[in-house]
């Protein structure tokens, strides 16, 4: 099943997430840092992927619905840049300096990795790779999403911040297909694709994993005495969770030739996630 276009909705959203306890996710400084890992990780990759798909904007003119796809894609994407940087504040606020974090991130990613390292490659080679791996973090972020909207391993957060977590999830369903899309239209080829999935497997969780001990190390309320109870405690929600489980056979499948992402029939639980909380969304006047 592939979403029509009109479906992919670039909402205007304006979450509330002040006043958070410092270990807001299971009460488990792993957890917790895990998450505010991703609230900087994930609006400055989501820079990349913006720019990586409004790149070929003028190649693909001839078909409309694709143009209109990404255009659409590109809103979405910007939006949650903007509500994930709210946490910034917050985590500077706790003494975790994000920004220096944030600053390290895209100055190795970008300016060393995507400018430097793919910049090897040429002009025309160094698009399609940036392209190929913005399909392949989609496909992870489609991943989480689905993971997201079926359970949540952290047990009980904060209602703002597993609302701006879900909203993105479904968001991420919603336009799972549009970079992948994008990637084949402009003749992207099956090794490139397992290259970017290789290159976005990597960074992922070097970044992720990476922030995690950069802000355990900043924590100054942390108990060194219960670090590694809780470290068994943070392996243990996920690894207990069928829906992350799961997302291993998923992400494989992204290395079959013939894999396209709408094999993953999963539309439905964002479709689903509108539905049964658009009251909330009308509360802070979001047109659903």
């Amino acid at each position: 099943m592939t979403i029509a276009t009109e479906n992919i909705k670039v909402r205007k959203v304006d979450f509330d997430v002040k006043n958070i306890k410092r270990h807001y996710a299971a009460n488990n400084i792993f957890a917790t840092h895990f998450l505010n890992a991703m609230h900087i990780v994930f609006p400055e990759g989501e820079k990349f992927f913006i720019r990586s798909a409004r790149h070929y904007l003028t190649e693909i003119k001839d078909d409309k619905d694709l143009v209109e796809r990404v255009k659409r894609f590109i809103g979405q994407e910007g939006v949650h840049n903007k509500e994930h940087q709210k946490f910034w504040d917050i985590l500077d606020e706790m003494g975790l300096k994000p920004y220096p974090f944030a600053k390290f991130y895209s100055r190795t990613a970008y300016k060393y990795w995507e400018n430097g390292f793919l910049g090897l490659f040429g002009k025309k080679r160094k698009a399609l790779l940036s392209l190929s791996v913005t399909s392949a973090l989609e496909h992870f972020t489609a991943l989480l999403g689905d993971g997201a909207l079926k359970e949540n391993p952290f047990g009980e957060l904060p209602k703002n911040v597993w609302a701006l977590l879900q909203w993105h999830a479904a968001e991420e369903l919603e336009h799972k297909s549009v970079c992948f899309d994008l990637y084949e239209k402009v003749g992207g080829d099956y090794p490139t694709r397992v290259a970017g999935m290789l290159m976005a497997s990597f960074l992922l969780w070097v970044y992720i994993f990476g922030g995690q001990i950069y802000f355990i190390a900043n924590d100054k309320e942390k108990d060194l005495s219960s670090l590694p109870k809780e470290f068994f405690e943070f392996w243990k929600l996920l690894l207990q969770s069928k829906a992350i489980r799961n997302l291993f056979k998923m992400y494989l499948d992204y290395y079959k030739v013939g894999f396209h992402p709408d094999d993953h029939e999963n539309y439905g639980l964002a479709e689903n996630f509108f539905k049964e909380h658009k009251a909330y969304f009308e509360e802070m006047g979001v047109a659903v």
